[in-house]
């Protein structure tokens, strides 16, 4: 490795995260960052998710060696940030370019696995896109919120597989039940979390900055979005708001890549996922971790 790489970096804390990363904010909204630790990227890199059984929570990661060798060899090349509720799991899973379908897979607390495809809607306008799904469960257990690549005014919604009574009627077929209307453009939305019924937090790679491109005034951001009403009215509407721009460190070359959310209602602990710049994202992701003052 050349001498000119910088050192490779440690699990630390926020103290020590001011003096390595230089000037990474450690403060995003009322967001503050406690700590970041490192997993091994190949089953870390894509999202993660707080999973309570016998009211215990557990973290479960995901990432490119997530991917179950059957779905592999389905065609769905792409897992993304999943969502849990009462200890089930929800995976969302991308085909090839061009695929006319997403699949979302439920792993239950027993281990079982219920697969559930998505044939893409062509009545919305614009029609939905094949990319970027994740998967962010409602408080309730009845609504999957999940969502397309680039620019877009939406958020897709799906009755939640197994949980929702209306997916037992033709399981294995997930219809879309509608969408989330935002009053302000995202872009490139990785992974969502409710904080309660009528918030959500999205975690963007969006790293338009220059004054035609960018959305907001600051890249890779961290978003609330809050809903006017509950998602059993559909369409439902949802105001943006920044939060802030989440933090990435400035050591090492080319762009780093946000990923995945999680918030764990039982400590107040929301983690995001990021691949750091090169050389470190050849083999590690960073898992920062904010509590609200």
């Amino acid at each position: 490795m050349p001498a000119a790489y910088p050192r490779c970096p440690r699990n630390t804390s926020v103290a020590a995260e001011a003096d390595t990363f230089l000037g990474v904010p450690v403060q995003v909204g009322s967001w503050e960052l406690v700590d970041r630790r490192y997993r091994f990227k190949q089953l870390a890199s894509q999202g993660l998710t707080t999973v309570i059984a016998d009211g215990r929570p557990t973290i479960r990661y995901r990432g490119v060696w997530s991917i179950p060798r059957r779905l592999r060899a389905q065609g769905w090349v792409h897992i993304g940030d999943p969502g849990s509720c009462g200890g089930y799991v929800f995976d969302a899973y991308e085909g090839r370019s061009g695929a006319g379908s997403k699949l979302y897979e439920v792993v239950t607390p027993f281990g079982d696995r219920c697969d559930y495809e998505h044939a893409l809607d062509r009545t919305l306008d614009p029609p939905e896109l094949f990319n970027n799904s994740f998967a962010a469960v409602s408080p309730d257990g009845q609504w999957m919120v999940s969502g397309e690549w680039g620019a877009t005014k939406r958020l897709l919604v799906f009755p939640t597989p197994v949980l929702n009574p209306a997916t037992r009627a033709n399981p294995g077929v997930l219809w879309l039940g509608g969408t989330i209307d935002l009053d302000r453009a995202v872009r490139n939305v990785q992974g969502a979390v409710f904080l309660d019924e009528r918030t959500l937090l999205c975690a963007t790679d969006d790293h338009g900055t220059d004054a035609h491109a960018s959305l907001w005034p600051v890249p890779r951001q961290l978003l609330a979005i809050t809903l006017a009403e509950g998602l059993d009215t559909l369409p439902a509407r949802g105001s943006v708001e920044c939060v802030g721009s989440l933090p990435t460190p400035r050591c090492g070359f080319g762009a780093p890549e946000v990923e995945g959310i999680d918030y764990q209602p039982t400590t107040g602990d929301l983690r995001v996922d990021i691949v750091p710049r090169f050389p470190w994202n050849l083999l590690l992701t960073a898992i920062y971790r904010f509590r609200s003052r």
